[in-house]
């Protein structure tokens, strides 16, 4: 009888390891599966996102507002060629010999023709735009002469608008026009600049 059962217990026990041994039960597999081994943390220095975007940021360059008259330029700066500038910022002035021009022989698309000095100017439809030729600064010799011409647009005799424009000799103006006169149209043209140098 004590053999039998000891035999017994053997074939239960050998039927016990083959079993564990052929296959796996799928709960056993899918709670395995489903257990995270614990990742080992490399010793890498996390970056702080707020000093990674301060070293991406660049700085923009310095550049002269864009305008199309001169309210739209704050201070002493005029609206000069779509730019907030002051006129003595478009010359050359650091040297030994400088100039400055006298007068200026100007045409106008209207075919009227005109001999100048500074500070003089002319207007048209009316006075309902009127242009004279701002002083600037002496000038460094050899350098091209650049005349600015301010604009004053008016309305029933006042002003709504200033800016200027620069030509050398030999250049026009582009289309000077008025916001509310369709007919104002014209441009003018520098023939000649007469300087004087010191």
């Amino acid at each position: 009888m004590k053999t039998f059962t000891l035999i017994f217990m053997i074939a239960i026990i050998s039927l016990l390891v083959l079993n564990g041994c052929t296959e796996i039960p799928k709960e056993i597999v899918t709670k395995k599966t489903d257990v995270k081994q614990p990742v080992e943390e490399k010793n890498v220095e996390k970056e702080d996102p707020k000093e990674a975007k301060a070293d991406v940021i660049i700085e923009p360059e310095e550049k002269s507002p864009g305008c199309k008259v001169n309210e739209d330029c704050s201070g002493n700066l005029q609206c000069v060629n779509g730019k907030c500038k002051t006129i003595t910022s478009l010359y050359k002035t650091d040297c030994e010999t400088r100039c400055n021009f006298k007068s200026v022989e100007i045409s106008s698309s209207n075919g009227d023709s005109y001999t100048l000095n500074r500070g003089q100017g002319s207007y048209t439809a009316a006075g309902a735009v009127e242009w004279k030729i701002l002083s600037g600064p002496d000038y460094c010799k050899g350098d091209k002469v650049l005349i600015p011409i301010q604009l004053i647009k008016k309305q029933t005799g006042k002003i709504i608008s200033k800016e200027v424009l620069t030509m050398n000799a030999g250049e026009k103006t582009k289309t000077i026009t008025h916001p509310n006169i369709k007919s104002v149209s014209f441009n003018l043209e520098v023939k000649k600049v007469n300087e004087e140098c010191k």
